[in-house]
């Protein structure tokens, strides 16, 4: 294609756009409420699907399938290296993603120096 015959081109998407545009600022111009009421009723509309949505935490069921390789390796490395949570535990080597916390107790006459 020539440069020309592609300029021509844009130039009439360009125009089609810019008439389209200016029809659609006429109507919300003249009709600004119905507009306006209408996009706070879209919004509560597609809101109240925050209400039904359940959260998923398990990051195994998200990511991998439910019956695929992972399951019989992560069998294989529980039974040959078990995760012991008492003494130095290392939440990092954990196998299975659960919930732990840390806890961090400074006492009141703790100084830094």
């Amino acid at each position: 294609m020539k440069l020309s015959t592609v300029l021509i081109m844009i130039g009439c998407v360009n125009k089609g756009l810019s008439e389209v545009f200016y029809r659609i600022g006429l109507r919300v111009g003249t009709r600004p409420r119905w507009f306006i009421f209408g996009s706070i009723l879209v919004s509560l509309f597609c809101g109240t699907g925050l209400f039904w949505g359940t959260y998923e935490n398990n990051l195994e069921h998200l990511y991998t399938n439910k019956h695929g390789p992972y399951d019989l390796e992560r069998r294989n490395m529980e039974a040959y290296f078990p995760a012991s949570t008492k003494g130095r535990f290392d939440p990092s080597r954990l196998l299975r993603i659960g919930r732990f916390a840390r806890l961090v107790m400074i006492g009141v006459n703790y100084m830094v120096n």
